[in-house]
């Protein structure tokens, strides 16, 4: 079935995920193009509600320093690049990608921290 995607406001990440589907980016970039103020207007308003508003930290929180490094390097890691770190690592891989990502951060801050010290 067929959908009608309108093209005269900006896509919604739905809209252009239905569109790259079908092979239409030509579509995505122009309307890209079009409606790169909005969007990225939307971002900025959207970044400031954020900074407005800071994440509760969950009772017992510890605060971690952490690698710059260490920190890109987990950042850039897929979901598939994570399990085998986990494997390596010998580590119990948590149930959530964001999780993983901290869990590792600290487990290679913390062996290098050992290293050092």
């Amino acid at each position: 079935m067929a959908r009608v995607i309108p093209l005269d406001k900006p896509l919604s990440d739905e809209d252009e995920k239905y569109l790259r589907s079908r092979g239409r980016f030509a579509d995505i970039e122009r309307n890209r193009k079009k409606f790169a103020d909005a969007k990225s207007s939307k971002s900025q308003q959207d970044s400031k509600k954020a900074e407005e508003k800071p994440a509760p930290k969950p009772e017992g929180a510890q605060k971690f320093s952490l690698d710059q490094d260490i920190f890109e390097k987990v950042k850039a890691f897929t979901h598939e690049d994570l399990n085998v770190e986990f494997a390596k690592a010998g580590l119990d891989a948590p149930s959530t990608v964001r999780e993983m990502r901290v869990v590792l951060a600290q487990h290679l801050q913390n062996e290098r921290n050992k290293g050092s010290g």
